[in-house]
């Protein structure tokens, strides 16, 4: 009994590696796609931004997929960034250079995981760019992740996109 007691009071903050804001946590639940990115998602509706009666782990601890991105974006303080097409593929290309240079030297078999992630989501983002949103952790610095919401065309519930090489996972109990 104690160590259900135990797990229910662990949770995991995900930071940014480079810039080490706080950007997901598990109350979230991300889910791993092909081992290089998560995604999370969210309720269709969308709430006014600036509501910040979620920013504790505590009005989303259970919460599921019941939340709508606003709730995430206030609980971490994501700052909205602003690109053109060639702007965007220029960061992501320093980015990923920064992030495969800190794998090859602390998990090197991870490399071609990224790259091969990478691959298959950029052409998912440039075929839809238009349906992006982007954002930055809470420093609003642009040489850390950059973090997607998909949006579409309103025929399936935004996801949030988050790089799974580009954050660190740090473990605490509550």
């Amino acid at each position: 009994m104690l160590h259900l007691t135990l797990a229910s009071n662990v949770s995991t903050i995900y930071r940014d590696v480079i810039t080490g804001d706080k950007l997901l946590s598990d109350a979230f639940e991300p889910r791993l796609v092909n081992n290089a990115f998560y995604e999370v998602q969210c309720k269709a509706t969308i709430a006014p931004t600036g509501l910040k009666e979620a920013n504790s782990n505590s009005s989303i601890e259970k919460a599921g997929h019941n939340f709508d991105a606003a709730t995430l974006i206030s609980t971490f303080n994501l700052q909205q960034a602003s690109f053109e097409v060639a702007d965007f593929f220029r960061y992501l290309k320093q980015y990923m250079k920064q992030i495969k240079e800190m794998l090859q030297t602390n998990a090197p078999d991870q490399v071609s995981v990224l790259d091969e992630g990478a691959q298959l989501y950029f052409r998912k983002i440039a075929a839809n760019f238009r349906d992006y949103e982007f954002y930055t952790g809470e420093s609003a610095k642009l040489d850390g992740m950059v973090i997607l919401l998909y949006r579409g065309n309103g025929q399936s519930a935004p996801y949030f996109v988050f790089w799974k090489h580009g954050l660190s996972e740090q473990t605490s109990i509550r």
